[in-house]
């Protein structure tokens, strides 16, 4: 097994934000922010961001950001269904040599994502052998809107719903966590696979719970795989500026009054 590499899905087309990932800001495309933290994170596993860094992608001027930045492309079709059929199908692509045991699944649009978030993850799944698929929460949060993830006592993952989890009895006015460890928190979308997982993912049908919610990492939990999640405040002070995807032009702002005042993301 080789070691994890980091990959960057970045698809041309968007919903809320049109080719989000060629926006400029700060004089640069949004996509060379996160190739930027990939790299780091590459250099906290004491990698060279050149052999540890790939952006999946199905456009040419994604390629050619990528290019700028000095790390290789994968190309697939634009149509994908998810960002881990995207990488599944780059997966199968490569030559067996090639082929990384672990991926480190880093949206093009986290160009805030700390870089020791991404790192944790890959030391985490390199100290779990029994994980097939690895992610990452802020536990005792909930945020409006955002995905929930509920854990069992060895941080493995036993559910994730758009809906806040876990619910409450009537009885009770909030949840509050019960100790000093909360079973829940919220979703952070950052993955990691296990290369026998990306072999076998585009073979799985979409099964009811992925369908249902919407949330791709379902699919692995319903076909009995073992997702382990970080959790965030294990590997960064909680107390840290938060960082957010860039989904709006209202979050493009944000990001680009990240820049004005001088810091991007912590390491």
């Amino acid at each position: 097994m080789t070691q994890a590499e980091i990959w960057i899905p970045a698809r041309l087309g968007s919903t809320r934000l049109s080719e989000k990932l060629l926006r400029r800001a700060g004089g640069r495309p949004l996509l060379s922010y996160t190739i930027e933290r990939a790299k780091e994170a590459a250099a906290l596993l004491g990698r060279e961001p050149r052999r540890a860094v790939r952006v999946v992608t199905d456009s040419d001027a994604i390629a050619a950001v990528a290019a700028e930045a000095s790390v290789p492309t994968l190309r697939v079709p634009e149509r994908c269904r998810s960002g881990t059929d995207r990488l599944a199908l780059a997966w199968r692509r490569l030559p067996q040599e090639e082929r990384p045991g672990t991926v480190i699944n880093l949206q093009g649009d986290e160009p805030l994502m700390p870089p020791r978030i991404i790192a944790g993850l890959a030391r985490l799944m390199a100290s779990r052998a029994e994980v097939a698929m690895g992610t990452v929460m802020r536990p005792g949060v909930r945020e409006p809107g955002a995905v929930s993830v509920v854990v069992d006592r060895q941080d493995r993952a036993l559910y994730f719903s758009r809906h806040p989890l876990p619910g409450r009895h009537p009885s009770r006015p909030s949840v509050e966590p019960a100790q000093a460890r909360p079973a829940w928190g919220t979703h952070v979308g950052l993955y990691g696979y296990r290369g026998h997982l990306l072999e076998r993912w585009l073979d799985w049908e979409q099964g009811q719970l992925e369908a249902t919610e919407g949330l791709e990492q379902l699919r692995a939990l319903e076909y009995g795989m073992t997702l382990a999640v970080l959790r965030a405040d294990a590997v960064v002070d909680p107390d840290d500026r938060p960082w957010f995807s860039i989904d709006t032009e209202q979050d493009l702002r944000r990001f680009e009054a990240r820049l004005e005042g001088g810091a991007v993301v912590g390491s």
